[in-house]
Order: C-alpha cells, then structure tokens, then sequence
C-alpha cells in the first residue's frame, strides 16, 4: 500500500529542470530580444502577473512589447526543459492510481501553456497556480485552496518544493513535505530526484 493518497507538486525547481525561472529563462531571453527595461523592471512586471493575477499581454506590454505576442512567446517556453524523471515519475502515480496535482507560484497563462507544450495535462487532478487565485506560495491562503481539492485529508497528502519556505508553509496547514532536490539537513524530508521521490511515496 501507498505512503501516501496524493502528491502535490511545485512546478519550478521540482517538475521543470529551472528553480528560477525568472533569471534563468525570463531575464536572458528578453535581453536577447532587446528588452531594454532594467532587471528590476522585468522582476516587477512578472511579479504583478504570478503574485496579483496580471495577464501574460499586460506583462509583454508593459515591457514594450507589441502585439501579437505568440512567436515571442513560443520562444520562451522553448527554453523550458522537464527534471529529468519527471515523466517517469507521473506515470509510475498513474499506476500507483495515486493522483498528483500541482501548486506553483506562476503567470496563468504560461502554467497552462507549459504542461500542453509537455504533454503534462493529463497526469494532474488539479492545477493550483498563483496568478489564477492571485495569492503565492508561502502564503496560507494557496495551501487552503489546494486542500479543498484534495480527495484526503493534507496529512494523507505530500507537498514536493525545491524551497523550504514554502514546505513550511505547506506544513502549517498540515501537509507532509519533501525537499527536492537537496542532499543536505533539512527539517523536512529530502529527495535528490524522482528516483528516490517514488520510494518515498510508493
């Protein structure tokens, strides 16, 4: 039997190989694309969209985009790659007939747009992203959201974050959680990859 009757998942860090996409991706590609607004700029105008539930056009706009937007767009989520194991973990779920959902602190659109691009819709119960309920991860109110969709109890369920300020609050509300991704002591469980996320769970 099961450890656990759900897995919820955070998408940067944990389900994309990027933990911060922001200056990963987001920052060099616009550079790229001669965005001349300054980095602090870029951070407030993504900050308006996955903390306050701004639209991805407000977002390209506001960095003196102009319509259409897809091809730059379309380029930016090219560069967006899956953890390694992350499909075989999804699948392995499927099997365990364990169902994952996911809670991500993310633009709206872009959320939806990435697990279509993967192929991703499928292995999800639920998707929680902060730009659709306009509150983010560590705050209280996204981990109520995510309970309510729960088929069990939170402590039935495991929360996966590559950070641990977010498993903390993940743990007020009384979910079991795992550090991704870390080696070192944590006070919460810890998993290097999705190889050792399967024993833990499985």
């Amino acid at each position: 039997m099961s450890r656990f009757k759900a897995v919820a998942l955070d998408m940067m860090g944990v389900v994309y190989s990027a933990g911060d996409d922001l200056r990963e991706i987001v920052i060099p590609y616009l550079k790229e694309r001669g965005c001349l607004e300054s980095d602090d700029e870029i951070v407030a105008a993504y900050r308006s969209c996955y903390r306050e539930g701004a639209s991805a056009r407000s977002f390209w706009e506001t960095l003196g985009f102009d319509p259409p937007h897809d091809a730059i767009e379309e380029g930016l989520l090219s560069r967006y790659e899956l953890m390694p194991g992350a499909v075989l973990f999804l699948e392995t779920m499927v099997s365990e007939a364990i169902p994952v959902f996911s809670l991500s602190n993310d633009v709206a659109e872009w959320a939806t747009m990435r697990r279509q691009r993967f192929g991703l819709e499928s292995y999800f119960r639920g998707c929680v992203v902060s730009g659709e309920c306009k509150i983010s991860k560590p705050q209280a109110g996204i981990y109520r959201i995510l309970a309510q969709m729960l088929p069990c109890s939170t402590s039935e369920c495991i929360f996966v974050d590559d950070r641990e300020a977010n498993l903390d609050g993940a743990l007020t509300k009384g979910f079991r959680t795992a550090l991704f991704g870390a080696e070192a002591h944590s006070a919460h469980a810890t998993v290097k990859d999705f190889g050792e996320l399967i024993r833990l769970v499985t």
